[in-house]
């Protein structure tokens, strides 16, 4: 062997090493390959672990509520070997691990943060049909927990035992403070002067005093008698609350409470004042017209209605309001009370309603009412039955056949259509009654009228028509047997006989007479009112009543309606009433004019008249019988413009062929149609989706269907549309089909509701997202606040208010609103002000007076006030308080000029110049009711400090919702992040990867039951981009692939 070695050829030893070293070379070369790719794979899969951790967050947060910031914070102080398992090599190129690091340093390895790695906008998103991405919006947000607990407990205990005392002197050294340190220089004050929001603020203040004033009224109540509800029950105290309301209207008033009369006296009430001014202006010895008697009993109507002292019930109108709120706010949130009934006949006890019973709003019931019907359509449902469906049914709808005695139903919103309904009822008896005593009294006084009527009428004649020639005499009015007519003639004396230009004949009196007819029409007119305001009412208290089985027809309007027109036209088209013969003596006969109808034609009647004139050379005459009858040639061409007609030659024909369409026309047009307006109120205020419109949409739209529905929409054109003219007045005809009137009816809820408006529906509503100023959720950590929806943010209340109330059964959240009053009153204070060089400024706002007059100098300016504007309040001498017309105090503000600590500002809250008192009826007195520091003497000291425990519980609750902070996070730990953060509830897959992106699916293997995550799915796909090359990556998308759009 040794031989053959010895023996062999030098260059295949040099072979063989050289094929030993490559092999070792590719050898090495593989092991570093496979090693280099292993750390590859390991690195890749460190980010995906390590991002997965917070892509789980952001979809945990989305779709089970989990709260993303704190887990975020509590991952990043775990140990990497708590949370990845001893094996987890975190350092590609160090394989030996510290495992003590903790999850915070991965992070900040790999992203370039320890905290906060995921961005905020980041949104979970889907890919639509065009594989565009879109992001989701429709998720949760989180609970309220803030990020610095400490910051926000710290606040909420001073702000508590800050209002142990808010003393003037406390609230000096405040706006001392703020003065040093807020408007120390001219740039702060330029600040605070640009503030759009403080300046819309004070403006809405300032020009707006008229309805400050009313709500100041309204929130400043008389204090409740303290045995106000005993022994009622709460349908009794209803009717108590509405009793009051008419007393203060009507002057009558009831011991006892068992029915609700504020519909029947409101509407004798109005009908007596009425009928009286009336009787007043009629008996009247004045010589006046008739027409001015009417204008006179108008205008009186008129001056009584609008300058009667309506501010006389605010009292007991705010008193009626608060137990309604209260009492439909108690039946939402007790869900025991399966009807209205069984809350209505409950005793009011003074411990069970102890809010309502001391005159205050328990804010705990009204949040926890309100965030109910803002959460579901059954809760809007319960406050819906609550305020409508208790009323008597018997009482709710009625008509012009039946008048219930009594319509009083305990809700006053029902009473007030009731009230309506019954005093046009009861108006329109009322004038059939009077028509009908006319009746009699004409037929027994029919030949004393019949002269007085002869004689206007002679009266008339002499003094009209003599204008036309001085050579017309009037003759006598014959007397006839027949003495329902009267016969009036114009003649010329002759010397054998008369010579006739005017012979007509008039039934005044009689069946057919002129006064029957019109009276018969004034009876239509009131059975048509009748019946329409009926039906209308009626079915305005079916869509709030919501009743399964109404019996409302429409169809009697329009039969109604139809006889009006019928009435009417036997009126004007009636010949044998009136019939009237004009000639040139016995030479021709000019016109025969036969009805009212015959008058209007007039002026087609008189070419013949004018073609004689122009024979006899009379032709200067023809200007003065143009001028005579051109009112009826303007009635005439109205009529065609208006498409009643087409041609006005042809008046007594065409007109009467469309009124008798017209008359068989409308009832007909409403029996092909559906007769009731199937409005559902509860599916238009809590629609299935927030693209729904706004609630009054549906009602337009199904109201304008049923007026002018499609089937009918040519007859429309043809008979309706003349009318609809007629009442726009539309001369020039650009109304061309009555679908244009049937569309702007359709569009007309956007009249109503405008698009910016925020009360559309109640999704609308609860879906509104308040938008907090982001400085102050960042200065206390709450970021997760922003944006939230009003729903949200009542949820949000309602659980810690409740959470507290259950540990704390004694406590109570009642404030008496009357301190609501004192704030108003503040904000409606206007001043007198004389300035340094004598200038007066009067009857000014305060708020706004101290804001335009604003200034960052002070006191220490006196010896070189150069600088100061002239406008500054630094140069008030004195100030007067106006705080009604009797109560002023003035302010000599010279007093205090070398007195550093105090400046005009303090006028602002109302601190007296001795700081050891507020000014009564100031901002500051105002806070003393509510917060406590009014004096002991001071006469609403009690109402202050029971104030000041509802507003201190308010912090209470905060402070006890942040004490259980800790409990809360590891009860909310243990259900969701314990159950579905872990390991074993996921699962990743690598999709690709480079130096830029790495693309991976990450699968939820346990998901709970709720609707959100139903929707969004269980498969996301996660991107990790690096775009700059850069030590850090970013996740860029979290895509649900699952997603139901």
């Amino acid at each position: 062997m040794k031989k053959s070695v010895k023996k062999a050829k030098p260059w295949i030893i040099s072979l063989i090493v050289v094929f030993a070293f490559i092999s070792g070379f590719l050898f090495f070369i593989k092991s570093y390959v496979d090693s280099s790719k292993q750390n590859y794979i390991n690195k890749i899969q460190n980010y995906i672990d390590a991002s997965s951790y917070l892509a789980k967050s952001k979809i945990l947060k989305n779709v089970e509520d989990l709260n993303e910031d704190y887990v975020n914070q509590k991952l990043s102080e775990q140990y990497i070997e708590q949370e990845f398992g001893k094996d987890f090599i975190w350092k590609p190129e160090n394989n030996n691990t510290n495992l003590n690091n903790k999850v915070s340093d991965i992070y900040r390895t790999y992203f370039g943060k320890s905290i906060d790695v995921i961005e905020k906008d980041l949104k979970l998103q889907y890919r639509d049909n065009d594989k565009n991405l879109v992001d989701i919006t429709d998720l949760k947000n989180g609970e309220f927990i803030p990020k610095n607990i400490d910051k926000i407990a710290t606040l909420s205990k001073s702000s508590e035992d800050f209002l142990n005392g808010f003393s003037p002197s406390f609230a000096s050294l405040g706006l001392s403070l703020f003065k040093s340190q807020v408007i120390k220089n001219q740039d702060n004050l330029n600040k605070i002067k640009n503030n759009q929001f403080l300046k819309q603020i004070v403006d809405f203040i300032n020009n707006n005093q008229p309805l400050i004033k009313l709500l100041t009224k309204i929130f400043s109540t008389k204090k409740l008698e303290k045995n106000y509800y005993k022994d009622l029950t709460i349908k009794q105290a209803f009717n108590k609350n509405i009793n009051l309301i008419n007393t203060s209207l009507t002057n009558k008033s009831y011991e006892k409470h068992d029915e609700d009369h504020f519909a029947d006296d409101l509407s004798d009430f109005v009908i007596e004042n009425v009928t009286k001014i009336v009787k007043e202006e009629w008996n009247k010895q004045d010589k006046i017209e008739i027409i001015d008697k009417f204008k006179n009993i108008f205008n009186r109507l008129k001056d009584y209605f609008f300058k009667f002292d309506y501010l006389k019930i605010v009292d007991n109108l705010f008193r009626y309001v608060q137990s309604e709120l209260y009492f439909s706010m108690y039946y939402v949130v007790n869900e025991d009370l399966t009807d209205p009934s069984q809350l209505l006949d409950q005793k009011i006890e003074d411990k069970k309603f102890k809010a309502l019973v001391n005159n205050k709003l328990d804010f705990s019931l009204l949040i926890n009412g309100l965030t109910k019907v803002l959460e579901s359509k059954k809760y809007t449902t319960r406050l819906l039955d609550f305020l409508f469906k208790r009323a008597d049914k018997s009482k709710i709808y009625f008509d012009h056949h039946k008048i219930p005695e009594n319509v009083g139903t305990s809700s006053l919103i029902l009473d007030l259509i009731n009230f309506v309904q019954k005093t046009i009822l009861k108006t329109n008896k009322l004038i059939r009654d009077a028509i009908e005593g006319l009746e009699d009294y004409i037929e027994k006084n029919m030949y004393e009228l019949r002269n007085k009527i002869t004689t206007y009428i002679r009266s008339f004649l002499d003094k009209n028509v003599s204008k036309f020639s001085n050579s017309v005499h009037f003759g006598y009015i014959h007397n006839s047997e027949d003495y329902n007519k009267l016969n009036v003639q114009i003649y010329t004396w002759g010397w054998i006989t008369n010579f006739y230009y005017v012979d007509a004949n008039i039934y005044i009196f009689g069946k057919d007479g002129l006064i029957t007819k019109i009276f018969d029409l004034f009876k239509q007119i009131g059975n048509s009112i009748s019946a329409t305001s009926s039906n209308t009412f009626n079915y305005l208290k079916y869509v709030l009543y919501r009743d399964s089985s109404p019996v409302i027809d429409f169809k009697d309007n329009f039969e109604e309606i139809a006889k009006l027109i019928k009435v009417g036209n036997e009126l004007f088209s009636n010949q044998k009433m009136l019939n009237i013969d004009l000639r040139i003596t016995f030479l021709k006969q000019i016109a025969n004019i036969k009805g009212i109808y015959g008058v209007i034609n007039l002026p087609n009647e008189l070419d013949s008249l004018k073609d004689l004139l122009k024979t006899f050379g009379l032709s200067s005459f023809i200007k003065k019988v143009e001028d005579g009858v051109k009112p009826l040639q303007n009635i005439l061409d109205l009529l065609k413009e208006f498409g009643f007609i087409n041609d006005t030659k042809e008046f007594l024909k065409e007109f009467d062929e469309y009124v008798k369409k017209i008359i068989e026309y409308l009832p007909k047009k409403y029996q092909s149609v559906n007769t009731l307006l199937n409005y559902d109120l509860i599916s238009n205020l809590y629609p299935k989706n927030s693209n729904t419109t706004d609630f009054a949409n549906d009602f337009t739209t199904k109201l304008a269907e049923f007026l002018f529905p499609k089937t009918n929409q040519t007859d429309d054109d043809k008979l309706l549309l003349p009318v609809i003219r007629l009442v726009r007045f539309d001369r020039n005809k650009k109304i061309t089909s009555v679908s244009q009137i049937k569309q702007a009816l359709a569009d007309y809820s956007k009249k109503i509701i405008s698009k910016k408006s925020l009360f559309k529906n109640l999704i609308n509503i609860r879906d509104f997202k308040i938008e907090l100023p982001d400085i102050v959720l960042q200065h206390l950590g709450i970021e997760n606040l922003k944006n939230l929806t009003i729903l949200e943010l009542l949820q949000i209340i309602s659980k810690y208010i409740n959470q507290f109330i259950n540990h704390n059964q004694n406590e109570s959240l009642s404030f008496d609103l009357s301190s609501v009053g004192y704030f108003l009153q503040a904000l409606s204070t206007t001043v007198d002000i004389t300035y340094s060089n004598n200038k007066k400024v009067e009857n000014k706002n305060l708020i706004k007076a101290l804001y335009d007059d604003l200034d960052s100098f002070d006191h220490k300016n006196d010896e070189n006030n150069k600088g100061r504007p002239e406008a500054s309040y630094y140069n008030w001498d004195f100030i007067t308080f106006k705080f009604s017309e009797k109560d002023k105090k003035t302010i000599d503000l010279k007093q205090i000029k070398n007195d550093f600590s105090y400046s005009p500002l303090h006028l602002l809250l109302g601190i007296d110049l001795n700081k050891a008192q507020y000014i009564k009826n100031t901002i500051g007195y105002a806070l003393g009711t509510l917060i406590g520091g009014l004096t002991k003497t001071d006469e609403n000291y009690q109402l202050a400090n029971e104030n000041k425990k509802a507003v201190i519980t308010i912090f209470s609750i905060l402070n006890f919702t942040l004490k259980n902070y800790q409990s809360i996070l590891k009860d909310l730990e243990y259900k969701k992040a314990g159950v579905y953060y872990k390991k074993d509830s996921w699962q990743t897959q690598l999709i690709s990867s480079n130096d830029k992106e790495i693309k991976y699916y990450l699968i939820r293997k346990l998901t709970s039951d709720n609707e959100i995550n139903k929707k969004v799915g269980n498969r996301f796909e996660i991107t990790l981009t690096n775009d700059q090359n850069a030590s850090y990556w970013k996740i860029s998308n979290i895509i649900a692939l699952d997603y139901k759009h």
